[in-house]
């Protein structure tokens, strides 16, 4: 549903039965809270609905220290600690993340078996994990990707994970962010992924602006993706740099933020299937990639996996397509 009042447009789900036919929204109450009367084709009475408004959290520190549960003033507002209060918050949540580089250092998973976390999707340990029971869009901004920097640092944890519990029409945004370091080492045990692993049916993820550079999915039978690994839904990506000017081979350390993404599954830069990953069905999604996006030094081994660049596939009977637009491919290689 689309509503205009006060000169802003805004789009929300509302909960009520029957097919709205008129919407009158009430002035904003001081808790921020707007309500909004709407008559529906199957009632004569009129239904009150509350729009929750939409939470930002401002992150003010690069540590990554254990969060405490609360994001706090400056300077006591973690990357992570930002996320378990968005992912507690009713209605969509904008978690703002300045300029700088927000190393995390907490260990989830103690070798690449997974043992420590698995798919227990705690935020408060290894990668950061987006979760929404609520079911309200998410957003992540970053000052650009020149400037600000998600890094892991730990040995066996992919860097950010949407949508652990793979919920349902779970929407998520990221833009203006470099995510290096992820080293998804557990192969099916922990999914695939190496900066990121999302999706699931009905799931919308957007990418924009950004850059995701020396990313690891390694291990058997995972889902590949050395950057990203998304099945189910639709991703949309802009203006986005997979990988770097300095091959996977040659990258200097796990921090660095300018080296090629790799897999031992296929799908160097990234994986993507519209088939929900726990089969559930119908599931249907596009992948977009557009606007000057661009793949570079990705690898995926062996030979025999193919796909240094991107693997776009299907199963659980998904379906949908793949479009891509402007976008250029450069020493991206199956190798082994």
């Amino acid at each position: 549903i689309t509503f205009q009042a006060a000169g802003e447009v805004s789009a929300t789900s509302l909960d009520v039965s029957g097919t709205p036919v008129e919407m009158i929204p009430l002035p904003k109450k001081l808790n921020g809270i707007q309500d909004i009367i709407v008559l529906t084709e199957e009632s004569p009475n009129a239904v009150l609905v509350p729009i929750e408004p939409n939470a930002t959290f401002g992150v003010n520190t690069t540590s990554d220290h254990a969060p405490d549960g609360a994001c706090n003033a400056s300077p006591d507002c973690t990357f992570r600690e930002a996320v378990i209060a968005a992912n507690a918050s009713a209605g969509p949540d904008t978690i703002n993340l300045p300029a700088g580089t927000y190393t995390l250092t907490i260990i989830r998973n103690t070798n690449n078996a997974g043992a420590g976390e698995g798919f227990t999707g705690n935020p408060a340990i290894g990668d950061v994990d987006f979760r929404d029971a609520n079911g309200d869009a998410t957003t992540v901004s970053g000052a650009g990707s020149g400037t600000t920097f998600i890094v892991q640092s730990t040995a066996n944890d992919r860097v950010l994970e949407p949508n652990p519990t793979a919920l349902l029409n779970f929407d998520w945004t990221i833009s203006g962010v470099t995510i290096a370091g992820g080293r998804d080492t557990g192969g099916s045990t922990t999914g695939g992924g190496g900066s990121m692993l999302s999706g699931s049916k009905d799931n919308i993820t957007i990418i924009t602006n950004c850059v995701i550079a020396n990313n690891r999915a390694l291990g058997a039978g995972g889902t590949g993706g050395g950057g990203i690994s998304n099945q189910g839904g639709s991703v949309t990506i802009t203006n986005t740099v997979f990988g770097g000017a300095t091959t996977v081979a040659a990258c200097p350390s796990q921090t660095a933020t300018n080296c090629g993404n790799t897999t031992t599954s296929s799908g160097g830069g990234i994986a993507f299937s519209p088939g929900d990953p726990n089969g559930r069905t119908p599931s249907a999604g596009n992948l977009i990639i557009q606007t000057t996006s661009s793949f570079q030094n990705n690898t995926a081994s062996p030979l025999t996996a193919g796909g240094g660049g991107g693997d776009f596939y299907t199963h659980n009977l998904g379906t949908g397509s793949v479009s891509i637009s402007n976008t250029t491919f450069t020493g991206n290689a199956a190798i082994g």
